[in-house]
């Protein structure tokens, strides 16, 4: 199975933003902050989490988050997404249900 874009992204709990997993140690990993490149070692208390194996739940089913990215860039055409992440309810709403439309 080939490794996906994402399978080395992930969120550290108590931690802001996205990291690239650089490498795994006995007790955590180490990771690069994608917003300032500055090196994180986390521990076994944190909870970490790989966004390769999140699941987004809809209103008929579940689907990996990286099928709903992929169906965002080929939305926007491989330009930013149009919706800001500050966005109104209804405005991700309706975002969304044009991304997942059948």
């Amino acid at each position: 199975m080939s490794e996906s874009t994402i399978d080395k992204i992930l969120t550290i709990s108590g931690k802001q933003g996205l990291f690239k997993m650089m490498a795994q140690t006995r007790t955590g990993v180490i990771a690069l902050s994608l917003i300032d490149q500055k090196k994180v070692v986390t521990n076994m208390g944190q909870q970490i989490n790989v966004l390769s194996e999140i699941r987004v739940f809809g209103l008929k089913d579940e689907m990996p988050l990286e099928d709903i990215f992929e169906m965002m860039y080929l939305l926007e055409k491989g330009k930013a997404a149009r919706v800001k992440s500050k966005a109104s309810k209804e405005e991700l709403e309706a975002y969304f249900f044009e991304v997942l439309e059948d």
